[in-house]
């Protein structure tokens, strides 16, 4: 091979170096947009309904959420999972683990 050929290879994968580079920007920024918006939005881990009434508990050594809801609503005939999802998804919670101190909103109407 000669050097004029080794020069051509060059120039040419300079090239396509030189064109990958911006695309490669432009991904990596898309990826971080749609990362900092996922987080941005998923921060609003407590949605609370419009026109819902609420009550502030704080939770007692033994207490459950089921056992919350029927202090806080008495005459509660519901669905009582249904009742749980709420308190659950009212207050960020992932699971029907819940510790003494740890204050809750339940829903009264």
């Amino acid at each position: 091979m000669s050097y004029g050929m080794n020069k051509k290879r060059r120039k040419i994968r300079k090239r396509r170096v030189l064109r990958v580079k911006p695309l490669l920007f432009l991904v990596i920024l898309v990826v971080s947009v749609c990362f900092l918006m996922g987080a941005a939005i998923g921060n609003n881990a407590k949605p609370e309904p419009q026109g819902k009434e609420f009550v502030s508990v704080t939770v007692k050594q033994g207490d459950t959420i089921w056992g919350l809801i029927k202090e806080a609503r008495p005459d509660y005939s519901g669905n009582m999972q249904k009742a749980v999802y709420e308190v659950r998804q009212v207050n960020g919670l992932s699971g029907n683990m819940i510790y003494p101190g740890q204050i809750l909103e339940i829903p009264v109407n």
